[in-house]
């Protein structure tokens, strides 16, 4: 969408007053106009939404299908609309367009919402946020969708690859013309794919009263299937994802949520009782409590450039390990300690492309000029946080990428630049078919866990004004 749809979002935003008892797509709505208004993720601010009015969980369960689903299926649902639209998409205001897509959304994938249902309240949304003519123009479209989307084929993945991949799984175009070159055709259909099936949840006890045998036990009661973690046995897997039941285990601090690929991060990291840590991009914060909770008595201090993140991180961390958490507002590039630290982690903001399974909307937030700023980014926060590496200290940096150019592309450059540095091989603690040339490196479609990849350097000396005490 260009700035003329953005700043149409933002006037539309601020025209929409959630009423008290607003419906699902009234909320979803809200939430797609605020998103094109703001940089802030769609699940933000759904949680606002749904923390504001308190919906019923029926209510709040087709919110939260609604806004993942067009999110997931955006790319596909454009694809077809651009059949249906014989104007084009480019001149739909962006509220009505955003309505096709949650009509359109409810046609091809909620069977339990009737196609009348489906039309009749997009065209009712229409009315309020445009004019007869495009209350008209969402009533014909999503009727001839109701009859006419079986007759449409995506492009012949033989003579058009990328354009087949984008009308059958919703990845941005610039992306997969990106995986199609490095992965191929088959492993791209696969990476895509495992995008867009219903996320599953893990679990991981914050206690260490409890464990994950007992997190799983207690889930079963609940009649929530749980399993154990494919790869890391101190985590819970929900094959069904969200449950109410989880609700109470995440309240009452017994529980919170990490994926497995973030949890292998602590791992290559060396967790162990009495270091002293450092984590220069902490929040949210899941990876920063995972490696407190791992190394007993340490030492952390957690930055963040972000007040507001930092103030979430604080609301995540209220167990025991958080408590041992030093909360620091400070850009990374920055660094506002001393130096000396045993450990410090780079968990460095990127493109989110090993994540766009839990995080659809994040397909649509990046682009490739986005991906060269955040390399140079990367490398810059990396080369600040070797400095406050202290002696025989690991340097520690993650993505949730799975682009090679944020992940071996800066390790490389790094090495480039401080050549008598040293990688850490990740083989050293995790099994051989997580490792990659000495990195963790997974992706969803092979290893049934989010994409993530994890460096250990060290530093061949304590860099120039590292101290060993204080921070």
């Amino acid at each position: 969408m260009g700035s003329r749809g953005t700043a149409h979002g933002r006037r539309t935003a601020r025209r929409l007053r959630l009423r008290k008892h607003a419906s699902a797509r009234e909320m979803a709505l809200h939430v797609f106009l605020a998103w094109d208004a703001s940089r802030e993720s769609a699940d933000t601010l759904l949680g606002t939404v749904l923390e504001d009015l308190r919906p019923r969980e029926r209510d709040r369960n087709l919110a939260f299908d609604l806004v993942r689903g067009v999110f997931r299926w955006r790319g596909r649902l454009d694809w077809q609309l651009g059949h249906l639209v014989d104007r084009g998409l480019d001149d739909l205001h962006p509220p009505i367009l955003w309505i096709l897509r949650l009509g359109l959304y409810q046609l091809e994938h909620l069977d339990r919402i009737p196609a009348r249902s489906a039309v009749d309240t997009s065209v009712e949304l229409a009315k309020r946020f445009g004019h007869r003519g495009s209350a008209s123009l969402v009533n014909a479209v999503l009727r001839r969708a109701s009859t006419g989307l079986v007759e449409l084929a995506p492009p012949d993945p033989a003579a058009d690859p990328v354009g087949h991949l984008v009308a059958r799984t919703s990845h941005p175009r610039w992306l997969l013309t990106r995986w199609v070159d490095r992965y191929g055709f088959r492993k791209t259909l696969e990476l895509a794919a495992a995008n867009n099936r219903k996320p599953l949840l893990t679990l991981r006890p914050a206690s260490d009263r409890v464990g994950a045998l007992d997190l799983i036990e207690e889930l079963r009661e609940a009649g929530v299937p749980a399993e154990p973690g494919l790869h890391l046995t101190d985590t819970v897997r929900l094959p069904e994802g969200w449950h109410s039941a989880v609700g109470s285990l995440l309240s009452s601090g017994r529980a919170v949520v990490q994926d497995e690929a973030a949890g292998l991060v602590a791992y290559v990291a060396r967790p162990a009782a009495g270091l002293r840590v450092l984590d220069v991009c902490a929040a949210p914060g899941g990876k920063v409590l995972h490696f407190a909770e791992r190394c007993g008595e340490a030492t952390i201090v957690a930055c963040d450039r972000s007040t507001v993140r930092l103030r979430r991180l604080c609301e995540t961390g209220r167990g025991a390990a958080g408590s041992r958490i030093h909360l620091l507002a400070a850009d990374g590039r920055r660094p506002a300690t001393r130096g000396g630290f045993d450990r410090v982690l780079v968990d460095v903001p990127c493109s989110n492309t090993g994540v766009l399974g839990k995080r659809p909307d994040a397909r649509w937030r990046r682009g490739p000029r986005d991906l060269e700023r955040l390399v140079g980014l990367q490398g810059e926060l990396l080369d600040a946080a070797r400095g406050q590496v202290g002696p025989e200290g690991l340097l520690v940096y993650s993505t949730c990428s799975l682009e090679p150019e944020e992940n071996e592309g800066v390790i490389r450059s790094y090495l480039e630049r401080h050549p008598d540095d040293a990688v850490v091989s990740a083989g050293d603690v995790l099994p051989g078919e997580l490792v990659t040339d000495g990195y963790l490196a997974v992706d969803p479609a092979t290893h049934s866990v989010d994409g993530a990849f994890a460096a250990a350097l060290r530093p061949a000396s304590t860099p120039c004004g590292a101290a060993r005490s204080g921070t």
